[in-house]
Parts: C-alpha cells; sequence; structure tokens
C-alpha cells in the first residue's frame, strides 16, 4: 500500500485541504517576488466555481510541499506582521508525500490546460506550473513552458493590436 495514500478518517475535508493550499500559496508564494494572481478575485471565482480547474491545480502544486505548519493553516501560522510563528512542515505524511502531492497536481494542471486557447488564466497557471517544475528539480520541462508563456503573451499582444 502506498504510504502516501490517506484513510479516509485521518485526512482533512477536500474543502479544508483545498482551504489550506489556497493559504499557504498567498501567504508563503504571492507577491515573491511576482504579483501573478489577485487574491481577492481568485478566492471570490474560486467560491463562485468560476477558476478554471488547471489554474487551481498549478495554484496547488505550487503550495503542496508547503501545505501544512505543524496542523494550522498558513494564516493561522503568520503574525501580523508576517513573521512565521512556526516552521512550515510540508506533508503530515512526509516531505515525499508531499513532493508526490505537487507532482500529481502540477500533471493535473499540465493535462488540463489548453495550449491552443490563450487566455489570462492559462498564463497565469503556466507561470505557476513554471514555478512548480523548477522547485521539483524539472528545469527542462520548466524552460520549455516557459516559451510556451512567452508565445502566449506575444499572441495575447497581437489579438489586442
Amino acid at each position: 500500500m502506498d504510504a502516501c495514500k490517506a484513510d479516509l478518517t485521518s485526512e482533512p475535508s477536500p474543502s479544508a485541504q483545498s482551504e489550506a493550499l489556497l493559504d499557504t500559496y498567498f501567504t508563503r508564494f504571492h507577491a515573491k517576488p511576482y504579483h501573478v494572481l489577485d487574491e481577492s478575485s481568485v478566492r471570490q471565482r474560486l467560491q463562485l466555481d468560476q477558476l478554471p480547474s488547471y489554474l487551481v491545480h498549478a495554484i496547488y502544486a505550487v503550495a503542496a510541499r508547503y501545505a501544512t505548519i505543524n496542523n494550522m493553516t498558513a494564516r493561522e501560522a503568520e503574525t501580523p506582521d508576517g513573521i512565521l510563528k512556526f516552521r512550515f512542515t510540508p506533508h503530515p505524511r512526509g516531505y515525499q508525500c508531499a513532493v508526490k502531492l505537487s507532482e500529481e497536481f502540477a500533471a493535473k494542471s499540465r493535462h488540463e490546460l489548453d495550449v491552443d486557447e490563450p487566455s489570462i488564466d492559462a498564463l497565469q497557471a503556466l507561470i505557476l506550473l513554471v514555478l512548480a517544475f523548477t522547485t521539483a528539480g524539472k528545469g527542462k520541462k520548466a524552460y520549455m513552458l516557459m516559451c510556451k508563456e512567452l508565445r502566449f503573451d506575444m499572441l495575447r499582444t497581437e489579438d489586442r493590436s
């Protein structure tokens, strides 16, 4: 049996896990160094089920390695002045499970992403996937996605002209 597979009684609900991943992304990665997403817009669109699944999975891919903090969400672990109270622990079942979870979210996002339909959401997802793949040590894959990002941006610029 896979050590990373959850037994259903000990794992948080999917909505709690989603909230923890979203909080982790906005606490640990947002605006460091770039504002890839608008937090209020993402949260509102996610609540209204208007955020594309490939973008949601890309956010989760970035955050999955750092999703829990001694059983606290990212927001609870940070003081008002932005200092972390506790060290992030990547996954309740260990670092390898966190890496696996991140890679699963990245693969889902990449599979769902339609590179033939350039959009802001797709561009944001590609940027996040580049970050996820770079963190995972997959530089070549990250580089290829970055090339697609640049082409998306060029197509978007051409469409405005």
